[in-house]
């Protein structure tokens, strides 16, 4: 199939390569603590993502609708007001709940819950939709389980994340249209092991959405790119589309961790 996240930095102005698979990030930061904390050393070779300026929480507010139509042929170029504060509410949700490489279990369940809220064919979790054996630099148990406790208090789909157990994080969903090519987007998930700045200037501080995960935060938009991942889906499930279109949420790409396991595990093939 052919992959789409070209897409996804059409409407980013100024935006910049995040690591080697290509995410997405802004030259416009607010003011972040860069403090050591122990996630660091699960973290080897993290992308350039975690040396680039941080995205500005108003600067994703204001534009990450415009990117969920993109794959629709109705011409669309805004959802419609309700719709839009909810991604909007959605992308401070998970901006609120950060989690590092092979760690996103809250988010993951999270994704799932909203895909199966909509129209689509096919949803596949965690093992379904990664090569086991090209996984790179998970964690060790003790840490994915402390992860997996803290994403079960929160109020994570218990069935989801029983899929989910060993750091097998990640999901695709899947919308077939009328007879064309298959396309597939794919955004990423997983926040960086970095502390998130307490200034009361800042505006998740200022507006109640700064990461509750001391010693992570979403300081690269991986949390803006998950909601664009969910809008382009909902937009293209609500409207008519010549083809196929997989969404792919990936984990691990702060570690360049999670998409060789994604992209070996057949699920591109077409």
């Amino acid at each position: 199939c052919r992959l789409a996240g070209q897409s996804v930095r059409v409407g980013l102005k100024g935006a910049v390569r995040c690591g080697k698979t290509g995410a997405a990030s802004t030259g416009t930061s607010e003011a972040s603590e860069g403090r050591s904390n122990p996630l660091d050393r699960s973290a080897r070779g993290l992308s350039r993502c975690s040396r680039l300026p941080i995205p500005s929480s108003r600067f994703l507010d204001r534009h990450l609708i415009a990117e969920t139509h993109t794959f629709s042929r109705r011409p669309r170029l805004l959802m419609s007001q309700p719709s839009r504060e909810r991604l909007v509410a959605l992308r401070r949700e998970f901006h609120r709940r950060p989690e590092p490489a092979w760690r996103e279990f809250w988010t993951t369940a999270r994704i799932v819950d909203e895909i199966e809220s909509m129209d689509v064919d096919e949803v596949l979790v965690g093992p379904e939709v990664l090569a086991e054996d090209e996984r790179i630099a998970v964690p060790d148990d003790e840490e994915l389980r402390r992860w997996y406790r803290q994403a079960e208090e929160a109020g994570a789909n218990p069935e989801t994340l029983e899929r989910l157990r060993g750091g097998y994080t990640g999901a695709m969903a899947t919308v077939e249209g009328d007879d064309g090519p298959t396309v597939a987007l794919r955004v990423d998930i997983d926040g960086l092991p970095r502390a998130e700045s307490t200034d009361e200037d800042h505006v998740p501080v200022r507006e109640g959405f700064r990461s509750e995960h001391e010693g992570a935060m979403h300081a690269c938009g991986h949390d803006a790119h998950a909601t664009i991942g969910l809008g382009v889906l909902e937009s293209v499930a609500d409207g008519d589309f010549d083809g196929t279109l997989k969404v792919l949420f990936q984990p691990a790409e702060e570690s360049i961790g999670g998409g060789q396991p994604m992209a070996e595990s057949g699920l591109l093939d077409d």
